[in-house]
């Protein structure tokens, strides 16, 4: 079996405004109090900014017989179709044609994604809904 392994970082843009928020709220404590008030407590934001949008980032990930998408995991003897989404059936499947069992992982700056049936009698979840970049090398991963 084939291994896979992708991060869903948040885009370029996603960082960049988490810059200025710790730079203004920076600035902000910096003007009525001192400059070095400004420094700790835009350090600090800048820090929690940081490690909000690591820790918001799962891991998608193929190895040893299992999926793993964020924190949940299911064997692949359990999987049954996979199929690579493009831009317009995510679309689509995140609005109106979206079953309100299935399980999903998505970030909206991430147009592609896979649909993955489930075939486990005792698991009421028909399918996973997971966002991807790499929608083909997950599904060579998984079928591997």
């Amino acid at each position: 079996m084939k291994s896979f392994r992708e991060r869903l970082w948040a885009p370029w843009w996603i960082w960049m405004v988490g810059a200025v928020f710790a730079l203004s709220l920076g600035v902000a404590y910096a003007v009525p109090f001192q400059a070095r008030i400004g420094w700790i407590v835009g350090t600090i934001t800048g820090a929690l900014v940081i490690i909000g949008l690591v820790r918001s980032s799962p891991v998608i990930e193929v190895r040893d017989g299992f999926l793993y998408a964020g924190r949940a995991h299911i064997d692949i003897d359990f999987i049954d179709t996979l199929t690579a989404l493009d831009r317009n059936a995510s679309v689509a499947l995140r609005g109106p044609g979206a079953n309100p069992l299935a399980w999903m992982l998505l970030r909206s700056w991430i147009p592609t994604a896979v649909r993955i049936d489930l075939n486990d009698p005792h698991d009421p979840t028909p399918y996973w809904f997971i966002s991807t970049r790499k929608p083909v090398e997950l599904l060579r991963a998984l079928q591997g």
